[in-house]
């Protein structure tokens, strides 16, 4: 059958002309039919860069996705056009239940299965065909659950029972305190979080426990070694006593069944025709190894993923998933999806000139189909100043651009006062994963001390002594109330008393201590009649003496802590008792919770919750050197290797870059003016670049539109890329030559171009 021939054809046509051959035998020229063909019907415009992965039929393929490049859509084309072409070949077509599909969050789960469905009925009801929209979506928690139930008489974890997060949490703490106890160590309650994800991550990238200090986020715990080793093989006969396990088990217990059981093993690798693992740049070492041997000799994978986009080091993501792809799979080839189909020049070649600096990347070529767009830095004084900007910036927008706009930050307590202000402005606004305008420290602690005075007969708000009080411990405030601290449960037979009458043993009296008392003894028998303007800034000034001056319960940024506290002070200190600000605040939260969980107006979000999606304009904020990404608190650590230090300041960069990459049309970075973030001094530098290379381009006189000509000032730089291999720096220090499919990796490409051409 000809070229020609074939365009003049329908998909069923074409299918009822190709003669049986097997999968791996499908002529290319019939394949690239069958392909365009669908792509007309789906509307899709297929570069040549999906085009040569899809028509590729090697049995590992790893698709470097750059922000934007349109991935979900080209891995749900890649499930329909395999199950097309199988069927076509009258081989072993991809019935219900023979393509599997990762992902890594369950956010993702539907997402797919969505997208899958849609196709499959565009290409029923566009262009006759027929294809099962089947599809099992899993994360990979799930599917090593679901696997380790088919191969029951294997799992070792069979006859235990899930543990609950707190659960979990419990087990740890229980640990970490016995431990300390025999180690005449005083523990801090604080660090059984941290500890937890150490072990976690210690789990997933298959390392012993004796090498945890090879991990940032051990040495960040400043915990003894030998500590946290007792600590977890504590916690595992802990779970074995009990009989239980947790999420991380379900990986081990399908990585041992696959690697101990060569029946299992094959009856695996023969359940599914096609494996999709999308996001692999966040899949643990153990993830990768189970997909690994899942997929076995012959059964045809498809990873997606961006070591750009790789932003869950510290839950244990290992980049040499991607990196090391093709030492991992001999036959495995990389192909670079380059075009940016989301944002706008101005934006993508900012956010490209700041990913470049990474050297634990590949050496790819990026690009973008969109012209024009807004990228603007904003500089402000104080963060006070900032937040007042940002929110004239969004009273001038029209209702309607409220949606399409996202405010974002490095953590949570940035949006603390933010939220309260959109409220205050009548500015509709949602957080993604629920977030509390009430959320920082400071603002939670007043209201603990407030609420303690104010109700100081009864126990449970006496529990808050141990927050306030200095030198008082945890442990003496829940004897003296009486609440066993282990059950927290009430001892029976004590009576409520004003919380200065409690015995708080030895520390209750230092001297120190007894005037605290005293003096905050006196504000809880007005708050009735006074108003909290009168006493509130007296109460924090105590606070400042007896319990903050080591801002432990503040940033460690002491300028954005000063307008912290003065907008706290603002806030409390109002003309209205304890008891009428209480109604007023129960308003105000209301109000601000019915905004939270609304799904429309201004998106208030972290970096983190930012990943997959997108927005016409985003606003980053609180780009201050100190707070994002701080750099120099990375370099005087000297707890760090140099490896750890290059890790860590790249992650913080492909942070930013998957912010910055979010904006479809605007961007708009607010940074102080006194202290930059480092990419705002990197941005500043490629304005430079960019206005010294047009300048010259237009001394040429050369037409060049719009477009940024950026990377003509460093045009001896880039003769010098071409001229050798992609080099790449692995997280082991190595280097190796990374084989990159920038050109179609088959053997016949001047056939396959000058097919392509066309068509």
């Amino acid at each position: 059958m000809k070229v020609d021939d074939v365009r003049k054809l329908s998909v069923k046509e074409i299918m009822d002309k190709i003669e049986p051959v097997e999968y791996s035998d499908l002529d290319t020229r019939q394949r690239l039919a069958v392909l365009k063909k669908v792509s007309k019907i789906l509307d899709l415009d297929l570069s040549k860069e999906m085009l040569y992965f899809l028509l590729d039929g090697c049995t590992a393929k790893l698709i470097i996705a750059t922000a934007g490049a349109g991935k979900t859509t080209g891995s749900s084309l890649s499930v329909n056009f395999e199950k097309i072409t199988r069927n076509t070949t009258k081989g072993t077509p991809l019935n219900k239940g023979r393509v599997l599909y990762l992902v890594y969050n369950v956010h993702n789960v539907g997402q797919m299965k969505e997208k899958s469905n849609l196709m499959s009925t565009r290409l029923k009801i566009r262009g006759k065909i027929d294809v099962n929209p089947y599809v099992e979506v899993y994360t990979f928690h799930k599917f090593c659950s679901e696997m380790s139930k088919q191969f029951i008489k294997y799992d070792k974890y069979i006859d235990r029972t899930l543990l609950a997060e707190h659960e979990v949490e419990s087990m740890f703490k229980s640990a970490y305190e016995l431990l300390c106890k025999q180690k005449k160590v005083t523990p801090k309650p604080e660090m059984v979080k941290d500890i937890i994800k150490c072990y976690n991550i210690c789990k997933e990238n298959l390392t012993d426990y004796e090498d945890i200090d090879t991990f940032e986020q051990f040495l960040s715990l400043d915990l003894d070694k030998d500590l946290a080793v007792s600590i977890f093989n504590a916690y595992d006969k802990l779970k074995e006593r009990r009989r239980k396990f947790d999420f991380t088990d379900m990986l081990v217990s399908l990585l041992e069944i696959l690697q101990n059981h060569e029946d299992a093993r094959k009856e695996m690798q023969q359940t599914y025709d096609y494996i999709i693992a999308d996001e692999v740049q966040d899949l643990s070492r153990i993830m990768f190894e189970i997909l690994r041997l899942v997929k076995g000799d012959k059964v045809p994978l498809l990873c997606i993923g961006d070591e750009d986009q790789s932003i869950y080091s510290f839950r244990g993501a290992n980049l040499d998933n991607i990196l090391k792809f093709t030492d991992i799979f001999e036959d495995g080839k990389v192909y670079n999806l380059a075009t940016n189909r989301r944002c706008r020049k101005e934006i993508f070649e900012a956010s490209k000139y700041v990913i470049e600096h990474n050297t634990l990347r590949y050496n790819k070529i990026m690009n973008c189909k969109k012209s024009g767009g807004i990228m603007e830095m904003i500089p402000y004084n104080n963060h006070e100043s900032q937040i007042y900007r940002i929110i004239r910036q969004l009273k001038e927008l029209p209702r309607e651009e409220l949606d399409e706009t996202c405010i974002c930050f490095r953590n949570r307590k940035s949006c603390s006062i933010l939220a309260d202000l959109l409220a205050k402005n009548n500015i509709p606004f949602h957080a993604i994963g629920g977030m509390s305008a009430y959320s920082h420290e400071l603002f939670k602690h007043v209201m603990d001390i407030l609420d303690m005075l104010k109700y100081s007969y009864r126990r449970e708000y006496a529990l808050n002594l141990y927050k306030i009080l200095p030198f008082v411990k945890k442990a003496d405030v829940y004897k003296a109330v009486g609440m066993d601290i282990k059950t927290h449960k009430w001892v029976k037979d004590r009576e409520n008393k004003h919380f200065s009458e409690y015995d708080l043993g030895e520390a209750g009296n230092k001297v120190l201590t007894q005037q605290f008392l005293q003096a905050i003894t006196g504000v809880s028998q007005i708050m009735d009649t006074a108003k909290m303007k009168d006493y509130v800034p007296k109460l924090l000034q105590l606070m400042d003496k007896a319990f903050w001056n080591d801002k432990r319960y503040l940033n460690k940024n002491f300028e954005q802590d000063d307008f912290y506290r003065k907008y706290v002070e603002e806030f409390f200190s109002v003309d209205m008792t304890y008891k009428e600000f209480e109604v007023d605040f129960a308003k105000k939260t209301r109000v601000i919770d019915a905004n939270v969980v609304s799904e429309r107006g201004v998106t208030l979000s972290t970096f983190h919750k930012l990943k997959g999606l997108e927005f016409k304009r985003v606003i980053i904020m609180d780009l201050d050197d100190e707070i994002y990404p701080n750099f120099g608190r990375i370099d005087e650590d000297k707890r760090y290797t140099p490896k750890m230090k290059l890790e860590l300041k790249e992650d913080a960069t492909r942070l930013f870059f998957v912010a910055m990459t979010r904006a479809i049309d605007e961007l708009y970075l607010y940074y102080l003016e006194d202290r930059p973030s480092i990419y705002i001094n990197w941005l500043q530098d490629y304005l430079a670049e960019k206005q010294v290379s047009e300048t010259v381009f237009d001394t040429m006189k050369l037409d060049i539109g719009n477009s940024v000509q950026s990377d003509y000032v460093k045009k001896e730089k880039e003769i010098e890329k071409k001229e050798k291999p992609a080099i790449n720096t692995t997280p082991s220090g190595e280097t190796k030559e990374e084989k990159v499919a920038q050109v179609p990796p088959v053997n016949n490409t001047n056939f396959l171009n000058s097919v392509l051409n066309r068509f």
